[in-house]
């Protein structure tokens, strides 16, 4: 019931189907030479796809809770859920990644994981792990505060969202920390647009949070920044449209996010010493990236999602 309430959110499709490619393409232009190219300028901007599937866990997890009798005591079977969904794909890449490097090492193999790098000083096997790191603490927070958000006074509310949004701008941690706080204002822009969507706030309400939100973040951290959560939230409300093969590439999106770098590598290795135009290997790879993540959807994501589904929440009700 509630899955086919989501399905209808159709700038879902589109936002994922756009920040997987922008992600993968972004770092393939950094795959080859194409990273030195005047167009790279221009490239580089892909990895703004990152805030935008924190923008949208942000609204649908909550989103998908709103209407079920969800209770602190579900938490656990929450927390089962989103593991199942997200950790089961991700460790099938992490066991190929530890069996690339020149010596298994246990400890880091259990804390990545458990997304436990960023309190350890072991590394992720491929940066782009810690953005799962982060969804995490995201999961953690909903589960355990999701009844507040949907219960509390409007107006309280509206002033803890936005001093959630402006406090991750004034704190400083070290760099190869990657807590939730460095990327608040991507979740509050989701909850916001959760409770306009909700109508917990009203649209004029909710826009004036999201500008005002924005407009700080423009100022505070840099435009990109602002605007790029603005206009997520923004889509997530009033874009509402069908585009052909949009559907196709929303559903490998998370496949493609965990797939491409190690895609693209094992590509690489099959041209090392071969001279090939810098736009071709970019096709290549891209091309390659795709092929992959659908063949990673079909074989293992699937499988994942499907057992995700079978776990309940909350009796008699399927999320």
């Amino acid at each position: 019931m509630i899955q086919k309430e989501t399905n209808n959110i159709l700038s879902l499709d589109l936002l994922r189907a756009v920040a997987s490619l922008a992600v993968c393409v972004t770092h393939m232009s950094y795959a080859t030479e194409i990273q030195h190219y005047s167009i790279n300028n221009i490239l580089i901007y892909g990895q703004q796809g990152v805030p935008i599937f924190f923008v949208i866990s942000a609204f649908i997890i909550p989103y998908s809770l709103w209407n079920v009798d969800y209770k602190l005591k579900n938490f656990f079977s929450f927390l089962a859920k989103r593991w199942v969904r997200i950790t089961l794909p991700f460790i099938f890449i992490v066991v190929v990644c530890a069996i690339l490097e020149p010596r298994f090492n246990l400890s880091k193999f259990l804390i990545n994981i458990f997304y436990l790098v960023p309190f350890t000083p072991y590394e992720w096997y491929s940066g782009i792990f810690w953005t799962l790191g982060v969804e995490f603490q995201l999961y953690i927070i909903i589960g355990l505060f999701f009844p507040l958000i949907r219960d509390a006074n409007k107006y309280v509310l509206m002033v803890v969202l936005l001093v959630l949004g402006l406090a991750g701008s004034f704190v400083s941690l070290n760099g190869s920390y990657m807590p939730i706080i460095h990327n608040l204002h991507y979740f509050v822009f989701g909850l916001i647009t959760l409770l306009i969507k909700k109508q917990k706030f009203s649209l004029k309400e909710g826009h004036i949070l999201l500008f005002s939100l924005a407009a700080f973040l423009c100022f505070k951290i840099s435009f990109v920044t602002g605007i790029v959560g603005y206009l997520t939230s923004i889509i997530i409300l009033h874009a509402n449209f069908k585009i052909p093969f949009v559907k196709f590439f929303s559903k490998i999106s998370y496949s493609l996010y965990l797939t491409h770098t190690l895609t693209a590598d094992l590509v690489l290795l099959a041209f090392v010493g071969i001279a090939i135009n810098a736009y071709v290997l970019f096709v290549i790879l891209l091309l390659s990236c795709i092929i992959m993540s659908l063949i990673f959807y079909e074989v293992f994501e699937r499988f994942a999602l499907k057992w995700s589904k079978s776990i309940k929440i909350v009796s008699n009700y399927s999320v």
